[in-house]
């Protein structure tokens, strides 16, 4: 679904990607980890077409990014979404009705806040829930367009153990059940969760790409070297 073919980007003089390449098929859940600063967020960027490659061709669905207009099939889910503006008196369903082209139909904002299990909170305020419920509300907005993908950054900056755990649980059924592809971006190298079946880690450009058990052992080989705990 994503392709990225020997991609550059040049910041302010300094190298963030370096000549990298990887790709994300139809149906992946795939996490882009690396620590802060490492170029991840700088991929995000180039993926969603909000920064232009130096060098190199992105690639959705087989179409250079410059020429894909289909972006309904890409529903995103920025970093910190959660933290909403608590002076906002909004609605959970209002929030889910927000950035959208048309308006969608009551059935359908529905129906996505059943399935992240928000629907009995449609009307209360936005800024009355937790961070992990915020964040559910936040991914059923992404979903009502109905996109072949969700992307999203850095989703559980803020949340605890159990609503992290939640929260990855609901990513893997719309990965499995809704044939969903799923990119997570994560600073986070140890978030190698059960439904995660690829890994793209960003160090120095690309370092590692490929499937969840190849990184595995990918790292524990090199954990020395890169200073991380097994």
């Amino acid at each position: 679904m994503f392709e990225f073919k020997h991609v550059s980007f040049t910041y302010e003089k300094t190298k963030v990607l370096n000549d990298i390449s990887f790709s994300i098929d139809n149906g992946t859940f795939a996490v882009i980890v690396g620590a802060n600063g490492s170029g991840k967020s700088t991929i995000l960027k180039c993926l969603l077409n909000l920064l232009p490659a130096e060098s190199g061709e992105i690639l959705i669905q087989g179409t250079p990014i410059n020429q894909f207009n289909d972006w309904d099939h890409i529903g995103y889910v920025g970093q910190n979404s959660h933290q909403f503006n608590a002076s906002v008196p909004v609605s959970v369903e209002e929030v889910v009705q927000m950035g959208q082209v048309k308006k969608i139909p009551t059935k359908t904002v529905e129906y996505w806040l059943d399935y992240v299990g928000m629907l009995p909170f449609k009307k209360s305020r936005i800024t009355d829930l937790s961070g992990g419920q915020q964040q559910k509300v936040f991914i059923a907005r992404a979903l009502v367009a109905n996109p072949k993908a969700l992307v999203l950054d850095e989703p559980t900056v803020g949340l605890d153990a159990k609503s992290t755990h939640e929260f990855y649980n609901l990513l893997g059924d719309l990965n499995q059940k809704e044939q969903k592809t799923i990119v997570v971006v994560s600073h986070d190298v140890h978030i190698m969760d059960r439904h995660v079946t690829e890994v793209i880690e960003v160090r120095d450009g690309i370092c590692f790409a490929g499937s969840r058990e190849a990184y595995q052992e990918h790292h524990i080989e090199f954990c020395e070297v890169c200073g991380d705990e097994v």
